[in-house]
C-alpha cells in the first residue's frame, strides 16, 4: 500500500512540476478567466446560489456592525472604484469574512463523525481563504499601478512637448486619453471630469490621492505649478528621465525573478521523477528480500 501511495505522490509532483515549468515559460489561461468566460453562457451556477443564500445574508449582518476608520474607508472606497467593484468597503470586507466563516463552520460537521482533524484542516483552510481574498484587491490595484507607472514616461514626454504650445492641461489630458492604456484611462476619466466641473488644483490633488503613486505625486506637484503659470518644462524633462530609470529598474527585477520561478518548478519536477524511479527499485528490493526469507 505504501508503494502505491509513493507512486501516486510521485506522479502528482511530476505533473505539478511539468505544469509549473510550462506555466513559467508560456502564458497559460487562468482558471478565473475560464470561469468568467463560461459564465457568459450559463445562467446561475451552484456557487452563485450559495453566495446569494448563505454568504450575502451573513455579510450584510456583519457589515452593519463592522467599523473601520475614515481614512481606511476612503482608501478602500477608492480602490474598489478603481477595480470597478460596486460595493461598499464594509460589504466587501464582510463578504470575505462570511465566506471564511461558512468554510470553517462546515468543518464542525465532521466532529460527530469522529474526524476532528478534518475540522482543523477546514478551519485553517478558511483562514487561508480569508487571507487570499483580502489580498486580491490589493494585487489588482498593484497591477493597475504597475501599468500606470509603465505608461508614465510616455505621458510625461508627451506633456513636455505639449507645454511648448499651450498650458491647457484639460485639452492635453482629453487628447492623451484617446491613446492611453486601460489603467491610465480610468484614472484620467475621473481627472478630466473633475477638471471640467471643479478647481484644477483640487482635481489634480484628488488624482494624486486616488493613485498614491510617488511618481504621480511629483507630476501633480509639477502640474500645479503649471496651472499657476510657472515654466516647468525643465522639471518635466528631469522627471521623465527619473521615471524611465525606475521603469528600467523594475524590468530588471522582473527578469531576475523569472529564473527563480523556473528553478522552483524544476525542483518539484526532478523530485517527482526521482520518486517515480525509486518506487520500482524499492518494489524489486522488497520482493527479493521476501523471496530470500529475510522479510
Amino acid at each position: 500500500m505504501a508503494i502505491y501511495i509513493l507512486l501516486l505522490i510521485g506522479a502528482v509532483l511530476l505533473a505539478l512540476g511539468l505544469y509549473n515549468v510550462v506555466g513559467s515559460i508560456f502564458v497559460l489561461q487562468s482558471r478565473n478567466t475560464k470561469t468568467a468566460f463560461r459564465q457568459l453562457f450559463v445562467k446561475r451556477t451552484f456557487k452563485q446560489k450559495l453566495y446569494e443564500k448563505l454568504v450575502l445574508p451573513l455579510a450584510k449582518v456583519i457589515a452593519k456592525v463592522l467599523h473601520i476608520s475614515e481614512y481606511k474607508r476612503r482608501r478602500w472606497k477608492s480602490d474598489l472604484q478603481r477595480a470597478d467593484i460596486q460595493k461598499t468597503p464594509e460589504l466587501y470586507i464582510s463578504e470575505n469574512l462570511s465566506r471564511s466563516f461558512w468554510i470553517g463552520a462546515t468543518g464542525f460537521l465532521f466532529v460527530p463523525l469522529g474526524m476532528p482533524f478534518i475540522t482543523v484542516l477546514l478551519i485553517l483552510y478558511a483562514l487561508l481563504i480569508y487571507r487570499k481574498n483580502s489580498g486580491k484587491l490589493k494585487d489588482k490595484i498593484a497591477k493597475m499601478n504597475k501599468d500606470i507607472e509603465a505608461e508614465l514616461p510616455r505621458m510625461v514626454e508627451t506633456l513636455n512637448y505639449t507645454l511648448n504650445d499651450t498650458n491647457d492641461l484639460l485639452k492635453f489630458f482629453e487628447r492623451y486619453r484617446r491613446v492611453s492604456g486601460a489603467a491610465m484611462g480610468k484614472a484620467l476619466d475621473r481627472l478630466i471630469f473633475n477638471l471640467k466641473t471643479g478647481n484644477s488644483e483640487d482635481a489634480l490633488r484628488e488624482f494624486d490621492r486616488n493613485l498614491s503613486i510617488p511618481q504621480i505625486t511629483t507630476l501633480v506637484s509639477t502640474l500645479i505649478g503649471v496651472t499657476r503659470g510657472v515654466d516647468q518644462r525643465t522639471t518635466l524633462i528631469v522627471l521623465e528621465k527619473a521615471v524611465r530609470a525606475r521603469q528600467r529598474e523594475q524590468l530588471r527585477r522582473e527578469i531576475d525573478k523569472r529564473p527563480g520561478k523556473v528553478r522552483l518548478a524544476s525542483v518539484v519536477l526532478v523530485f517527482g521523477m526521482v520518486i517515480l524511479m525509486l518506487v520500482p527499485l524499492i518494489v524489486m528490493v522488497v520482493r527479493t528480500l521476501g523471496e530470500t526469507g529475510v522479510m
